[in-house]
């Protein structure tokens, strides 16, 4: 029984063109942002008095959202998130932000709201590596880009990182010195 294994082959599309994980990323975007007209969401509406939605309304929103889909710029940014992180929940995440941006006078999404939406899942690689350094672990870092620039391309160890922050921390008196084990410490966690 431990051997049996249930195989499953996508569907037949013959003729069609088979769809990429973008395309399917594209049609979400459109699917999770259109106001639907179906009979299940009018027989909602017709409980709840509070929850109707103009039809006219309905079709001017979702022509709104074909004309975000159809922008170019709207679909760089999809590419980059997308690229970024493949996954549903971010990119439902990443609508529920740029969703919350509406307001009675802010009544129409456009792709500002979803460029400053982006920024909360796109970070600087490099900022995100040096979030969390000590100023130790930081100016030991300073100390190597000084080394690699002056001496180019030869390999530098912990004495020559050592003796360049060393010089780094006699010129500026704001730095304290620290002792050699706490330095090659510090070293050791960065490298």
């Amino acid at each position: 029984f431990s051997h049996r294994q249930i195989f499953l082959f996508p569907g037949e599309n013959s003729g069609e063109q088979p769809t990429t994980a973008f395309d399917d990323r594209l049609e979400l975007f459109k699917d999770l942002l259109s106001i639907p007209d179906d009979e299940n969401v009018n027989r909602i509406e017709d409980n709840w008095e509070d929850c109707t939605i103009d039809p006219q309304f309905g079709g001017i929103w979702n022509d709104y959202i074909e004309n975000l889909v159809n922008n170019v710029t709207m679909v760089n940014l999809l590419k980059r998130m997308h690229q970024i992180d493949v996954s549903e929940r971010s990119f439902r995440n990443f609508l529920a932000i740029a969703v919350g941006s509406l307001n009675e006078k802010h009544q129409r999404l456009d792709v500002n709201d979803f460029v400053e939406a982006s920024k909360m899942f796109t970070r600087d690689d490099k900022v995100a590596m040096l979030e969390g350094l000590s100023v130790l672990e930081i100016s030991l870092i300073i100390a190597m880009k000084h080394e690699t620039e002056i001496y180019d391309g030869e390999p530098i160890n912990f004495e020559t990182v050592f003796n360049r922050y060393v010089k780094f921390a006699n010129q500026t008196s704001s730095i304290q010195t620290v002792q050699r084990p706490v330095i090659m410490k510090a070293f050791e966690r960065i490298k």
